[in-house]
């Protein structure tokens, strides 16, 4: 498994070949250009360029035909070699990426021609501003849209080449920014108050405070020294007051995310539910021998063996009452030496009654059995969580959207920490960030300390009582925030 992983992680052989050959080549470009020598009668010679002859006639001709723009295809070419270490890379966004790159470079030369310098003076050496080409766009573009009209369609290309070729996302880079802006102002505008405040006190305190001296002063008339006992500052247990710090939610991570893959999970044995017919028969005869001994006539008529527990379909005789059966299970317990018996009543669709023994040999239930099921795989909501199997073995699945007031009790070691565990992951390989944010709180700072870098985290997992306190008022005001939308809306 170990192994398998390993080579996951590591990209192919063709992939690392392509990035060091094109990380090599954005630093020739880039030496050629900075030690480019624009002396007209040097074309084909070194003329002391660091790429020599070739460096020189490559310099000059990237110059010549984009200016300034030139250096950016060096640092496109390094930018995109360095993905292509990744073992995700994927080759076919080579063309989305090449059409991205080529927009970059032609709306950069078409703003630097636009400028009113034609050329720029640039680590000791000068460089048309935007070259020929850049030159020619202008030229073309102000005729038919005019100066202003240009810029804008300049920076338009330059922007839809951005997202063609990097998936940049304008929207999430205008809310991040928005975001991050407001929490500056939050922080300046808490800081300030809390200088505003301390400043205050301590006036407060001197202007209270009367100094010995001045007293004695105040009794010289009197030829006598009045004697002040001296005030000692109260003992303060914290040597400074923490500023409380208010909850912000993180902002959404604008980075493409994929669902993990179940392989993260561990595989369950490949122990298998074996069904005994001959044990099974023995039990039926038992439970209808028992009932009997009790005046309860009537057959078993259907086994369903499950993981845990069985179910034995028990078909009364006519006129026996179903709360007579199920007043007797403690009896049937102690007769059949189980652990625990529970009668569920009528079977829908048969005319029998449904109980339940704990099996000998109990099966461990995975969660990578019910999230890899196809009924999981399936579900359109996003927040489908899966509770474990029935008494068939079936997956039990539900919507946590329909039970938000949702409480998990029990006994120590009844299985609330699994319950929790499987709600979370169940909601992680469901959903992405974009669509479900989670806040954990967590005072005991044990249970949800191991999901504190998974990217659906609205803040960091909450253990202090206070930031508890904030972040649930937040939530409340999110709430509130929310319906008033939906008011507005009808």
């Amino acid at each position: 498994m170990a192994k398998i992983r390993n080579q996951q992680e590591k990209p192919s052989l063709g992939q690392e070949i392509l990035a060091v050959g094109g990380i090599f080549l954005a630093a020739f470009i880039l030496l050629c250009l900075v030690s480019f020598s624009n002396d007209p009668t040097h074309i084909f010679s070194a003329s002391g360029n660091w790429g020599g002859t070739v460096g020189q006639f490559i310099a000059r001709v990237l110059t010549s035909f984009l200016g300034i723009s030139s250096f950016l295809l060096p640092l496109l070419i390094f930018l995109f070699s360095l993905q292509f270490f990744s073992p995700n890379a994927s080759f076919t966004r080579i063309p989305y990426v090449f059409v991205g790159c080529t927009g970059i470079i032609l709306a950069s030369t078409g703003l630097f021609g636009t400028m009113t310098n034609p050329s720029l003076e640039l680590l000791g050496n000068v460089y048309p501003s935007g070259g020929h080409l850049g030159s020619l766009f202008a030229v073309f573009f102000e005729k038919a849209f005019g100066g202003p009209g240009s810029v804008l369609f300049f920076v338009a290309i330059l922007i839809v080449s951005l997202m063609a070729a990097v998936k940049f996302s304008l929207y999430l880079a205008t809310i991040k920014v928005s975001q991050i802006w407001g929490w500056g102002l939050d922080r300046m505008r808490a800081r300030k108050q809390a200088r505003e405040k301390k400043s205050t006190d301590k006036a407060a305190v001197t202007r209270n405070r009367i100094p010995a001296q001045d007293i004695e002063e105040l009794d010289e008339d009197f030829g006598k020294t009045i004697n002040i006992p001296r005030v000692h500052e109260p003992v303060k247990l914290i040597a400074h007051e923490e500023e409380d710090e208010e909850f912000h939610p993180l902002p959404v991570s604008a980075a493409e995310f994929r669902l993990p893959s179940l392989n993260l999970l561990d595989k369950p044995d490949s122990k298998e539910l074996h069904i005994d017919h001959q044990f099974y028969y023995e039990v039926s005869k038992k439970l209808e021998n028992k009932l009997k001994d009790f005046g309860v006539e009537g057959t078993v008529s259907g086994i369903s063996p499950g993981p845990i527990i069985t179910t034995y379909e028990y078909a009364p005789a006519p006129g026996v009452k179903i709360n007579k059966v199920v007043s007797l299970a403690d009896d049937i317990a102690l007769g059949l030496k189980a652990e625990s018996v529970r009668i569920v009543g009528s079977i829908p669709g048969k005319a029998a009654l449904g109980i339940e023994i704990p099996n000998p040999e109990r099966l461990v239930v995975h969660i990578r059995d019910i999230l890899a099921s196809e009924v999981f795989q399936k579900s359109p909501s996003k927040l489908t969580i899966g509770l474990g199997m029935d008494v068939v073995g079936s997956p039990v699945l539900t919507n946590l959207a329909k039970m938000p007031h949702l409480l998990i009790a029990g006994a120590t070691g009844s299985g609330k920490s699994v319950a929790i565990n499987a709600i979370i992951c169940s909601i992680l390989f469901k959903s992405t960030p974009d669509e479900v944010r989670l806040l954990m709180v967590d005072p005991k700072r044990i249970e949800l300390s191991i999901y504190e870098d998974i990217p659906h985290l609205l803040h960091p997992v909450v253990v202090d009582p206070k930031m508890a306190s904030r972040a649930l008022m937040w939530a409340v005001r999110e709430m509130e925030r929310r319906y008033e939308l939906m008011e507005e809306m009808r």
